[in-house]
């Protein structure tokens, strides 16, 4: 008998608790949509959050009539500002719109895009001219605390791995992958061989701040990697960040 007493009283305090915890985590998703909006400036991944809240929230909770609020002004904003480039390019050099990074480019080196990319980011394509390389910088605003920086870096490279997996022969060289700092900010970067009949080389480079995430990496065969690396070098030391 008391323990029937005992798991009633348990599944009773556990659907008392449901809704609490329920709340407590929407109001932690409200938090992290204000910052989004507010802080890092990208409107669009807080309007996907306040939806989220939305979703999850009863309706007339007052977490709920907040989200609905600030999902109403934000369009509200991103239909009445008109649209900025995703990214600029003056000649030397290239500013990226929503995280407001920059850096210059080496001699002849073009810029051909900047677009829509994975994860929500954006991306600008560049080529790499004497020698050949086909280059990209993926960018997107994240918050960061010093903790999730710090895994977040050091876990890149073995992510990155998983996704190069469809190219033949894809390894890191042995000891390549380094921890380093561009202007202040925490980098890493990894140099990686792949190929078959025609041997190419990666080069990426991971940088991550408290309101950034941005990941270069550049292909080049291998027999012109060494003449394309100081180019590449010079780019990422250009590199600002606000």
């Amino acid at each position: 008998m008391r323990t029937q007493l005992a798991r009633a009283l348990a599944v009773g305090l556990t659907l008392m608790l449901a809704p609490a915890a329920q709340a407590q985590s929407l109001s932690e998703l409200l938090e992290k949509a204000i910052y989004t909006e507010e802080t890092l400036g990208n409107v669009e991944g807080a309007i996907r959050i306040y939806e989220q809240i939305i979703n999850g929230a009863i309706p007339g909770t007052d977490i709920r009539q907040q989200a609905q609020r600030r999902l109403a002004s934000a369009r509200l904003y991103l239909k009445n500002t008109p649209p900025l480039p995703l990214g600029t390019f003056d000649g030397h050099t290239y500013r990226h719109t929503k995280t407001g990074l920059s850096f210059s480019l080496p001699s002849r080196w073009v810029v051909r895009d900047t677009h829509p990319s994975s994860d929500n980011g954006e991306a600008v394509s560049i080529t790499a001219v004497e020698p050949e390389g086909d280059v990209a910088v993926w960018m997107i605003p994240e918050g960061n605390d010093a903790r999730s920086l710090n895994e977040k870096l050091d876990g890149s490279p073995a992510m990155k791995m998983e996704d190069r997996r469809s190219r033949p022969n894809y390894r890191y060289r042995p000891d390549s992958i380094q921890r380093l700092v561009i202007n202040g900010k925490a980098a890493i970067m990894a140099i990686a061989d792949f190929g078959e009949d025609r041997p190419y080389v990666e080069y990426l480079t991971w940088i991550y701040t408290e309101r950034t995430h941005t990941f270069f990496y550049a292909v080049t065969e291998a027999r012109d990697f060494e003449r394309f690396r100081p180019q590449f070098d010079q780019l990422l030391r250009s590199t600002n960040i606000p």
